[in-house]
This record gives C-alpha cells, sequence and structure tokens, in this order.
C-alpha cells in the first residue's frame, strides 16, 4: 500500500514537472511581444538601371500585416506605363516574414512571375521603424532600393477598440 501511495506522488511529481516545463518553454508565445502588431505600407517611385527594358519608373505599393511578429502582405507594381511586358511583371507577389522583438525584419518575397522570380524583389530587410531595403536577385537591373514604412494608425485604432469592449464585456472599465 505505501508503495502505491509513493508510486502515485511519483506520477503527480513527474507531471507537475512536465507541466512547468511545458509552461517555461511556451511562456514566449503566451506572452508574445505585439509592440508591432500592425499594418504599415510604403508606396515610392523604383528606377530601374538604364540597362533595362523598363525606362520609366515603376510605381511599388507594399503592405504588410503584422500580428505575433508574423508578417503577411504583398508587393505590387502597375508597370507604370512602360510598353515592355516585362515591366509589368516586376516586382508583384506574395511577403511573408518575421519581425524581431527589435523591430528587425527578414521578409521574403515571392514573385508571381517566373520571369520576375530569377531578377525581381526576393528580400526586404532593415527595421519596421527605420530604413529598409528592398533587394532583387539581379541588381544590374533591379537596384537595391531604401524605404520607409508608415504604419497605419487606423487599424491600430480598430484593434484598440476591439480590445477595449472585450474588457467591458468581462466588465473591467478601461481608462
Amino acid at each position: 500500500m505505501k508503495q502505491n501511495i509513493f508510486k502515485t506522488i511519483l506520477k503527480l511529481n513527474f507531471i507537475f514537472f512536465i507541466s512547468v516545463l511545458f509552461f517555461v518553454i511556451n511562456i514566449g508565445n503566451v506572452f508574445a511581444d505585439t509592440k508591432w502588431d500592425g499594418r504599415y505600407n510604403a508606396v515610392f517611385d523604383f528606377k530601374m538601371s538604364s540597362a533595362s527594358v523598363c525606362p520609366k519608373i515603376l510605381p511599388l505599393d507594399i503592405v504588410v500585416e503584422i500580428e505575433n511578429s508574423n508578417a503577411e502582405g504583398y508587393i505590387f507594381n502597375n508597370g507604370g506605363g512602360n510598353i515592355h511586358k516585362f515591366c509589368k511583371l516586376y516586382h508583384n507577389g506574395t511577403i511573408k516574414g518575421k519581425v524581431d522583438k527589435n523591430g528587425k525584419v527578414k521578409f521574403k518575397i515571392k514573385q508571381i512571375d517566373s520571369h520576375s522570380r530569377q531578377y525581381s524583389s526576393y528580400k526586404i530587410s532593415g527595421k519596421i521603424d527605420g530604413t529598409l531595403k528592398l533587394s532583387s536577385r539581379s541588381s544590374q537591373y533591379h537596384p537595391t532600393h531604401k524605404f520607409n514604412f508608415t504604419k497605419d494608425e487606423i487599424v491600430d485604432l480598430k484593434k484598440q477598440l476591439e480590445k477595449d469592449e472585450f474588457w467591458k464585456e468581462l466588465g473591467v472599465e478601461i481608462k
């Protein structure tokens, strides 16, 4: 009988230890740093090199949504009035990546067109609240371009209101 109680205590201690270990490992996910959460955008004129088939600027529009350090978005270019068919294909695709707690971004761009995947933009690096770099696979035609994001404050306000409503439903007053 004493041996059964001892085994039960050992099992309970083991379960407790595993539970504490699981909590410690996942505490970062529970209290994820959401400082950078929100919607960011950048609109700028991208100048191709003189060796390019696109002599006019390419107007780029980049939108990224960040939630719990995960980023998703897109990059879009309408060709900017250039005649060559490739000009509308460059810098069009989806964006995925991460933002660390210091705001450093590592975004990968997946171009829609196969030709663009060989030459056009493939990553964004830098600081979410500072200077970012749009890098292309062929800098001879698509030089690296520096830009800045603007945070969409309307989206942040909506999220704050949703959070406030959540607390009100629980009977907690937010001031």
